[in-house]
């Protein structure tokens, strides 16, 4: 079991952190964490002998808050710099993230279904991005709310949905992928 948690640092003490998210996925911890030089994602395998020994640092985030989502098989990582979002494999933790790069603006949502094959992303120009985790590196479909920026994507229990909220305050349900049915 993997658990995952979000830091930021109280202002009045940069050595304290509070935790602003949590993550829970099968064979890694994880933990994204931030100070005033450090804007890193930390992975932690919770099966290993010495889990904090054999720590794995990703590092280069330019935001202060790193975004992060691990897939329920725990496979995969998902962070976000921006509008850019880095795809971790987590069965073979040294190898580079492969990077997503089709939204323009920030990514403001994401979401895994709950079978681990589709990542759901949003952004504040109102795209929302399906990528198909089977194969990462195919282009993902998308679809747009023009003029809202997206602020939550859930996808349903069985995988065949999406719900998505914008900043207008509308929510829809819009089909995930045809071809799954």
């Amino acid at each position: 079991m993997a658990i995952s948690v979000a830091q930021q640092a109280v202002p009045e003490k940069q050595t304290r952190f509070q935790a602003n998210e949590i993550e829970i996925a099968e064979t890694s911890a994880l933990q994204s964490q931030l100070s005033n030089y450090d804007h890193t994602v930390r992975l932690w395998d919770l099966q290993s002998a010495d889990p904090n020994r054999e720590s794995r640092s990703f590092a280069g985030y330019q935001e202060q808050f790193v975004p992060i989502k691990a897939s329920p098989d725990g496979r995969w990582l998902v962070t976000v710099d921006g509008s850019v979002l880095a795809l971790w494999d987590l069965q073979h933790p040294q190898e580079d993230a492969l990077e997503l790069e089709e939204h323009e603006s920030v990514v403001t949502a994401m979401d895994i279904s709950p079978d681990s094959r589709w990542l759901v992303t949003g952004d504040s120009n109102g795209w929302i991005y399906t990528w198909d985790l089977a194969n990462p590196r195919s282009n993902p479909s998308f679809f747009s709310r023009p003029g809202y920026a997206v602020e939550l994507v859930r996808i349903s229990g069985d995988g065949r949905y999406v719900l998505m909220a914008d900043s207008s305050g509308s929510v829809a349900l819009v089909l995930l992928r045809s071809d799954d049915l």
